[in-house]
């Protein structure tokens, strides 16, 4: 049998109010299910209800109204239940010490993981009805070994992601992953425009000199590639078949530039 949970419990795993979580149901973000104790009717919520709530408070969190964001999750959930996606769960978050995150009013920045996965579904879905080159490229900064604090490297990959970030076309999104790597989604981009792209982004990381502890010195950087025509080799997204690239040269932590 199926555990499920009262709306108290919910709301403190969640971290809303009661009030929202029943404005939530009426409007559709989750069906909760329906246990009658006598005469009185209690909701009752799945793990996959409190995954959701948690998903859309989230993209909440980061500017759409509570419709469009359930809308999106909706579409998400669409896409990683279809055969034919190609869309595999469990995108890490990105870290949370100096990111952005997007907004629908326009702000350019660093997005969230969810927020990349989420677009992602949106336009393989649309290559369904339509074709159009979508492409998604990886980008590994490359830290000297002397550089160990996270701290120090955030500040840096900060500065880095909004470069990044005033590069972006208007369709384009680009999010933090982990060890220093980007993902960047590229609607309307062929694969081979994505790698002349590489290249002012690489001379763009490796022209500036930086300067830590009284060291200066210089970044490098790494790059996979991935589009909807490539489909990757072990079961897998865009995203996935990007970074298996970049990881493919051999640029891991034991052989950065000293």
């Amino acid at each position: 049998m199926q555990k499920t949970y009262g709306p108290k419990a919910v709301c403190q795993s969640v971290g809303i109010s009661q009030r929202q979580l029943g404005y939530w149901g009426m409007i559709g973000v989750i069906k909760p299910t329906k246990q009658m104790h006598g005469a009185k009717v209690f909701n009752r919520y799945t793990d996959e209800d409190v995954e959701t709530l948690k998903k859309v408070k989230k993209l909440i969190e980061e500017g759409f109204f509570v419709s469009k964001a359930a809308e999106k999750i909706h579409k998400l959930k669409e896409a990683l239940s279809s055969p034919s996606s190609g869309l595999s769960s469990g995108m890490p978050s990105p870290e949370q010490n100096g990111t952005h995150s997007h907004q629908e009013n326009g702000h350019r920045g660093l997005s969230s993981s969810l927020y990349l996965e989420v677009r992602l579904a949106e336009e393989l879905a649309k290559l369904k009805q339509q074709s159009f080159p979508l492409a998604c490229m990886a980008i590994q900064v490359l830290f000297p070994s002397f550089i160990k604090l996270p701290h120090l490297k955030n500040e840096i990959l900060l500065k880095l992601s909004l470069k990044f970030a005033s590069m972006l076309k208007s369709s384009e999104v680009i999010s933090y992953k982990k060890d220093s790597i980007f993902f960047w989604l590229m609607p309307n981009r062929t694969i081979e425009q994505a790698r002349l792209l590489s290249k002012e982004v690489k001379e763009m990381i490796e022209g500036s000199e930086w300067e830590v502890q009284d060291k200066r010195f210089k970044l490098q950087a790494a790059f996979g590639f991935s589009d909807s025509n490539t489909p990757p080799r072990k079961e897998g997204n865009l995203l996935t078949a990007a970074e298996g690239e970049l990881l493919g040269q051999g640029l891991r932590r034991n052989r950065l530039v000293q």
